[in-house]
């Protein structure tokens, strides 16, 4: 379900009075107030005749002088109106960029797609990079190396800038059937492979299923502490296409506060269901994930997106967003038929931040 957020309505800026018109009236008002003055000196004004002269001449004037404060008034009245309903639509617009610009710091990201597919080839998308739709595709790793191996390395810099007393976790997310003790026994002997004893292997969080509304709950999580997920997708069959991705993940509040280097962020995502209307869910999403409409490339996992790419547009003009069909990528195209969607969007994060 997309954020529910109700906008702040902001009355129409009033119109400026009239200095012309204003301009002439009073020189109507001074007019009128002269003929008024002959006309009484000369005993023609009848049951006017009884009041002070110097009032009916002037009582014009008068007149116009009350009309032009009371419109002045109306005009600042309006003015404030506005101005305090524009000042605090721009306050609650900045309170909902901030509340969405929360993120999840990526220090470390890596992801292995079928075909020695890499991000950089991906996004160029040359004529000669072979499609593979509606295929389940497979990753051939080298020799001598497996799934855990292959997610490791380059991971050292990452864990060298944590600190000792910030907790760190591993996280599996997985399609195998494989028991539990084969899994942790198959980390423990990459991990130490890879970085010996100088790091003790810590155990896994195995999960089938991850939904990635989980970015928002931890950001919303108090906790300090770093969290490398682990994606491990190779039991697609003819279904799904394989898929290895690494992400090590941290939030933005633990980041700041520990100094923590990272190359990307992960901003707040907004899920969208079927039923809602896709135009109203995209304006909701552009005027509040502010950052969103910068970007100079659209991600997809699957090509079905590509149907609603016409609604998007229409409500990025909007907010002075010009995007083309040539900046549209889908992963499918090339990778094969994604996961399924509680674990098939994980692997297309590090080729979203990679660019």
């Amino acid at each position: 379900m997309s954020w529910e957020r109700q906008k702040a309505t902001i009355t129409a800026d009033p119109e400026e009075p009239s200095t012309m018109l204003w301009l002439m009236a009073c020189l109507v008002a001074i007019i009128t107030g002269v003929l008024l003055f002959v006309l009484h000196a000369n005993q023609f004004l009848g049951t006017l005749q009884k009041f002070n002269l110097w009032i009916v001449a002037g009582s014009p004037l008068f007149l116009w002088l009350v009309m032009i404060c009371l419109r002045s008034w109306l005009y600042n009245h309006a003015m404030d109106k506005h101005q305090f309903e524009s000042d605090e639509a721009e306050y609650a617009q900045q309170q909902w960029t901030d509340w969405a610009g929360r993120y999840l710091a990526v220090l470390y990201s890596r992801v292995i797609l079928p075909a020695e597919l890499t991000p950089a080839r991906f996004i160029q998308s040359p004529a000669d990079l072979e499609q593979s739709n509606a295929l389940g595709r497979r990753i051939a790793l080298p020799p001598g190396e497996n799934v855990f191996s292959a997610l490791l390395g380059g991971l050292d810099e990452s864990l060298i800038q944590l600190c000792a007393d910030l907790p760190f976790g591993v996280t599996l997310l997985t399609d195998a059937s494989d028991p539990e003790e084969h899994l942790q026994k198959a980390f423990s002997a990459a991990w130490i492979q890879h970085f010996g004893l100088t790091l003790s292997a810590p155990l896994l969080t195995i999960l089938n299923t991850r939904s990635f509304s989980s970015v928002e709950e931890r950001i919303k999580t108090p906790t300090l502490d770093v969290e490398l997920l682990l994606v491990h997708q190779t039991q697609g069959g003819d279904v799904y296409s394989d898929a290895l991705a690494a992400l090590l993940l941290t939030s933005d509040d633990v980041a700041t506060k520990y100094r923590l280097d990272h190359h990307a962020r992960l901003l707040r995502p907004m899920s969208i269901e079927p039923t809602e209307d896709l135009s109203l869910a995209f304006d909701t999403f552009l005027s509040t994930q502010s950052q969103a409409i910068k970007t100079d490339v659209l991600l997809g996992d699957g090509t079905a997106w590509g149907k609603v790419f016409s609604t998007l547009l229409g409500s990025a003009k909007n907010y002075e967003g010009h995007w083309k069909p040539q900046q549209c990528h889908w992963l499918e195209e090339y990778a094969g038929r994604s996961g399924p969607s509680r674990r098939g969007l994980w692997p297309l994060s590090p080729v979203i931040l990679w660019h």
